[in-house]
């Protein structure tokens, strides 16, 4: 009677046993599998929204910082509203006797010392009294902008002299006899998805080479014939009673265009001619 009951309780597993565990593992993993998955794909969304709202920030962030200190009246759209250019300024001051109108035009002038600055000549640094239109900024004779040939610091006292690249005569005075120090153009541009900033030479230089860097990707815009479309940057003039703005409007997307993050931003312009 022993040993059969020892024979009995030892024969092990049966098909039919094996079948239903086989089947159990497989629903088990299925399931640990699953959620391993989904812990995944949620980890993937949240770290490609990370990546995508810290570039956003990184771009409106530059974008803010560049524009309201850049030139008056030298925001300036194209492409449909795609790009923006303006002339970042490097410093101010307040000139005393400048060659404007209607005195005769000159190569030099001199102004109250820079505290700080320094010229670098051949550098593409320009000077700029009282613009008052981009256009004028952007060709190939500008009459309210000239190059920096170079820089006399004062002996004694405060006043500096500026020798100019050419003879020029600015056709306006400043209100408040404001002189800026200007680099080279900035543009901004969204295309094929990509936001890119290029330092461009000034329309009189030659043998200068544009330098462009990746700000953002994944932005999504419309073509220009939508009824949706809205553009990218638009500028809005300044008047009696405002500053000039540029406005932004940047459409970051993932998975295709399934989900989007729209940034709607104003830029005042805080400096005056």
């Amino acid at each position: 009677m022993y040993c059969q009951c020892l024979n009995r309780n030892s024969r092990g597993f049966t098909l039919v046993e094996l079948v239903i565990v086989i089947i159990m593992l497989a629903i088990l993993g299925v399931a640990v599998t699953n959620y391993i998955g989904f812990g995944t794909l949620l980890y993937r969304d949240v770290a490609e929204r990370e990546e995508i709202l810290a570039s956003a920030r990184f771009s409106i962030e530059r974008l803010n910082r560049e524009v309201r200190a850049s030139l008056p009246n030298s925001q300036q759209t194209s492409n449909d509203g795609n790009c923006l250019r303006f002339v970042p300024v490097l410093d101010s001051s307040t000139y005393v006797d400048f060659p404007i109108s209607p005195n005769v035009a000159s190569d030099n002038g001199s102004l109250i010392a820079f505290n700080q600055y320094q010229f670098s000549p051949n550098q593409g640094q320009q000077i700029s009294v009282y613009n008052l239109n981009a256009s004028d900024i952007y060709s190939f004779t500008p009459t309210s902008l000239v190059g920096v040939k170079s820089y006399t610091p004062p002996s004694s006292g405060n006043i500096a002299s500026l020798e100019f690249t050419s003879t020029i005569r600015f056709p306006l005075a400043s209100p408040s006899q404001r002189v800026f120090v200007v680099a080279r153009p900035v543009q901004y541009c969204v295309s094929n998805g990509q936001l890119t900033r290029t330092v461009s030479s000034w329309p009189t230089e030659t043998g200068v080479p544009n330098i462009s860097s990746l700000m953002a990707e994944n932005i999504t815009v419309l073509n220009a014939t939508d009824p949706n479309f809205q553009p990218v940057f638009e500028v809005i003039e300044a008047d009696l009673s405002r500053n000039g703005m540029v406005k932004i409007f940047l459409n970051f997307s993932r998975d295709g265009g399934a989900e989007s993050l729209v940034f709607h931003h104003g830029i005042h312009i805080q400096n005056v001619p």
